[in-house]
């Protein structure tokens, strides 16, 4: 049997015993020091455990998904001041691009379309009866859309 497997490794005062090198070579003094006599002194430490999916999920909170934040006033009141300048920002930003305002526009029912048909002349009311079938048509084919589920 081979007892020097077995066996501890002797320290010396005056030199170290490298590990994992057999022979039993001793280095002394500076000689520790020198690179790769360095590197069999050196002990890696063991690679830490890789976290499974499932293990980083236990660690995260409503907190982290935000769910928590109307709970939190100061939070509140900062978004409702934010909130308020972009508002007024997207207003004067539309005034200025449209100068003339909102329009008044004026719906006519059924009714009111028939009266001012009838005081069209002949090619005019062609006109308008193709517009109401088409009106009637769009009609139609939005709540056939509405219909479907």
């Amino acid at each position: 049997a081979d007892y020097s497997i077995i066996a501890p490794m002797i320290i010396d005062v005056e030199g170290t015993e490298a590990p994992g090198v057999t022979g039993g070579y001793k280095y002394f003094g500076a000689a520790k020091c020198l690179p790769k006599v360095r590197d069999l002194f050196k002990k890696e430490p063991p690679p830490a455990p890789k976290k499974s999916k499932s293990e980083l999920y236990k660690k995260i909170s409503y907190d982290y998904y935000g769910f928590l934040d109307d709970k939190d006033n100061e939070l509140l009141e900062m978004e409702a001041k934010i909130e308020s300048a972009q508002r007024e920002k997207a207003v004067q930003q539309w005034k200025e691009d449209h100068p003339e305002g909102l329009k008044k526009v004026r719906v006519l029912s059924m009714e009111e379309q028939e009266k001012e048909a009838a005081t069209l002349d002949k090619d005019e009311e062609e006109e308008f009866d193709k517009f109401l079938k088409l009106h009637q048509t769009a009609k139609i084919l939005q709540n056939q859309k509405n219909m479907k589920p």
